[in-house]
């Protein structure tokens, strides 16, 4: 929130017995690039950590913002595993 204002969502995924994972994550449009998407960021991990899972992930692609996978990376989220899919 700010000034009461959504400005973002975060979904987390904790139905997986010791995993979460950030299912949604992202800033509403007129809130992008105000430089609130770390500090969002950051209060999401901490909320994620809060539950003391053994593992915290998400998943990506190239359909979300250019700076997503920057930012996650920035964060301290590490790759794991890419994929090449054909599009339909």
């Amino acid at each position: 929130m700010v000034d009461g204002v959504p400005a973002g969502i975060a979904e987390l995924d904790r139905r997986t017995e010791g995993e979460i994972e950030l299912v949604q994550f992202g800033l509403i449009r007129d809130f992008i690039g105000q430089g609130l998407g770390k500090y969002f960021l950051q209060w999401t991990i901490d909320k994620a950590w809060s539950y003391s899972p053994k593992r915290f992930w998400l998943h990506t692609d190239t359909k979300d913002h250019p700076a997503a996978l920057p930012n996650y990376l920035k964060a301290g989220f590490a790759i794991y595993k890419e994929e090449v899919k054909e599009q339909e």
